[in-house]
């Protein structure tokens, strides 16, 4: 069986399966998985490379360091310019976030990948706040990468986003997230505990629009 053969419509025979036996398949043949699979082909969400397709789909089955292992680097980009973490964060995989984190060593650059920018200008920090994972945001301020200075570009988006989903309606394909006094408080509260652990001068609450 060719994990790597293409059918008409350019899809590899991995891209077909559900996800529990798309992981089961993977540990299988683990061995057999070469640098061509790894590549960009059509059929993957957004053009990314089978890493990002398995994080969206397996990502439980996963292991960072054996993926790494066969030459993937996680500064692979969709046609979005969404890297691994950002594909992480947006969608609460919380366990591989956490596994990247502790393997800064091995992933390279953890400042790089936790500031680096998608095709909209954002952050993985932006993108789990827009999708409101309030325990993938607390983990990435306890990476203690961010810099929050008065009225710089990033600080602005963040408190404008976060003034959007206490209050704001806008129309967006995210917009049940928005007007959500609940998760807001949830947000604001990670905020705050950010700060208290790490001194009162770190940044001011009020810079992100929190009393």
């Amino acid at each position: 069986m060719s994990l790597v053969l293409l059918n008409n419509s350019g899809e590899p025979p991995l891209s077909i399966l559900k996800p529990e036996v798309k992981t089961r398949l993977y540990q299988q043949n683990k061995q057999k998985l070469t640098r061509q699979l790894l590549a960009s082909y059509p059929g993957t969400p957004n053009g990314g490379t089978w890493f990002h397709h398995a994080v969206l789909f397996a990502s439980k089955g996963i292991s960072l360091l054996e993926f790494m292992s066969m030459g993937l680097h996680l500064n692979a980009e969709d046609s979005d310019g969404n890297r691994v973490f950002h594909l992480a964060c947006a969608n609460g995989f919380e366990p591989l976030l956490k596994e990247m984190i502790s393997n800064a060593d091995e992933i390279g650059s953890l400042h790089e990948e936790v500031n680096a920018l998608n095709c909209r200008a954002e952050n993985p920090l932006y993108v789990a706040l827009l999708n409101g994972r309030v325990s993938i945001v607390r983990e990435l301020l306890r990476t203690n990468m961010y810099q929050f200075n008065e009225n710089s570009e990033e600080t602005l988006k963040i408190r404008q986003l976060l003034l959007q989903i206490k209050s704001t309606k806008v129309s967006s394909e995210r917009t049940w997230r928005f007007g959500n006094a609940k998760l807001y408080g949830k947000l604001v509260d990670v905020f705050k505990e950010h700060r208290r652990e790490n001194g009162r001068h770190s940044f001011k609450l009020s810079w992100l629009g929190i009393g």
